[in-house]
């Protein structure tokens, strides 16, 4: 925890290779639920976590540029006051993505299979 309460933002950029697109990493949960931004690459397991009005901001997959720019628009909201990192990532992370909600999820999953 302590070394989130470090970061401004935690930058995922992975790339469009296939198992980047469908497994996610934890890191970007860990880090809404500590209030940091998160900025994200585009690939499918990413861009459903993070959005541009609240929680992070996305950036186009294999592209440097749109990771600059996205950096840049990030610091300039920060420069102007406005704070990406809110109890919306936290609470998001506790409603959708803690482990007893998606236990309850893959429970259901099982029992259908029965």
């Amino acid at each position: 925890p302590a070394l989130y309460h470090e970061l401004d933002v935690a930058v995922f950029p992975r790339q469009p290779q296939p198992v980047c697109e469908i497994v996610s990493p934890l890191k970007p949960f860990e880090a809404l639920a500590m209030n940091r931004p998160i900025l994200v690459s585009s690939v499918a397991a990413l861009a459903d976590i993070a959005n541009d009005c609240g929680n992070g901001m996305i950036f186009d997959k294999g592209d440097a540029g749109s990771l600059a720019e996205k950096m840049q628009l990030f610091i300039q909201r920060r420069r102007d006051g406005e704070c990406l990192a809110s109890a919306r990532g936290r609470e998001w992370v506790r409603a959708e993505r803690s482990w007893n909600v998606v236990a309850e999820g893959l429970k259901g999953l099982y029992q259908e299979l029965n």
